[in-house]
């Protein structure tokens, strides 16, 4: 079984037209551009935050830092759950569709298009999570919410698109096309 993260294009189980293979590079650099934005933001907010709090942080607990630690973990599990519940549905009208399109490279842009959608909405359930945080920051100085918010901008770190990854999950979605044309 050929790993699909694998860096040469030689483990790829679909050989692509170069037009699509340029597609697919155009849309990981807008994904790319995307979730940098969100996390320079969330970053940029950060440093603010700390500076005005003086690095004055109690470590109290208050009910925005509760609620702040409970938005951090719905969001953790919402950033793995609801994107893809919307990429499922969207695939599935793309895939029934009576109007599927021809050529390959159509086909790749709209699962490019699908995979952009998974990506922001990923990337805002994240961001919004780590904004709250850090108003709790603000507001409460507590040192847990610059831990949920720490951890939740390292996952969107993580999760940062890379052209391996957006390859391959167009590739599985290529199969789909391939099982209902």
């Amino acid at each position: 079984m050929d790993n699909p993260y694998a860096a040469t294009d030689q483990a790829r189980s679909i050989n692509l037209k170069p037009e699509s293979a340029a597609a697919i590079a155009t849309a990981t650099r807008t994904m790319q551009i995307i979730a940098g934005a969100l996390m320079c933001g969330t970053l940029t907010f950060s440093g603010v935050v700390l500076l005005s709090s003086g690095g004055n942080l109690p470590g109290k607990v208050d009910v925005l830092t509760m609620l702040g630690v409970g938005i951090g973990v719905a969001a953790v599990f919402a950033h793995f759950i609801v994107p893809m519940v919307v990429s499922n549905a969207q695939m599935g009208v793309l895939t029934r569709n009576s109007d599927v399109p021809d050529s390959e490279t159509d086909r790749v842009t709209a699962c490019c298009s699908v995979m952009q959608t998974k990506t922001i909405i990923g990337f805002a359930l994240l961001e919004g999570a780590t904004f709250f945080n850090l108003v709790a920051i603000l507001i409460e100085k507590s040192v847990w919410s610059v831990v949920v918010a720490g951890v939740l901008f390292l996952l969107m770190a993580f999760r940062f698109p890379t052209r391996n990854q957006i390859e391959a999950w167009v590739e599985d979605k290529l199969r789909a096309f391939q099982r209902t044309g």
